[in-house]
């Protein structure tokens, strides 16, 4: 018969994950904060699985910031984060938000006015 190995596992990823799924965000920012599952790809994660609000807590970064309090809603956040990125001459800069897609122009729906 074969060898049999003990292998030790860190359930850190199994249980954030379950908190997330249980709505226990108390556990879920403590264990971002006390365990080594901060970085990109937990904040991206949490993005992708329709979690933003909860990924907000943890970037320090005005324009991720930004982005992901307009995703969730949260226009103060987005303001703040708007006010620290023209602060830092940042504004405008790159982002979906730079090359705004032009609006259609509505028809004038009063029949005295000349088009142009």
């Amino acid at each position: 018969m074969g060898d049999l190995h003990e292998h030790s596992i860190d359930p850190t990823e199994f249980r954030f994950k379950l908190a997330l799924i249980n709505r226990k965000y108390d556990e879920v920012l403590h264990m971002v904060r006390n365990a080594k599952l901060v970085g990109q790809s937990i904040i991206a994660y949490l993005q992708r699985k329709g979690y933003p609000e909860v990924a907000l807590h943890f970037v320090k970064d005005e324009k991720t910031r930004f982005s992901l309090a307009l995703e969730c809603g949260n226009i103060e956040i987005a303001l703040e984060a708007a006010k620290a990125l023209d602060d830092k001459g940042e504004a405008g800069r790159g982002g979906p938000a730079a090359n705004p897609t032009p609006l259609p122009r509505m028809p004038d729906s009063n029949p005295n006015s000349q088009s142009l």
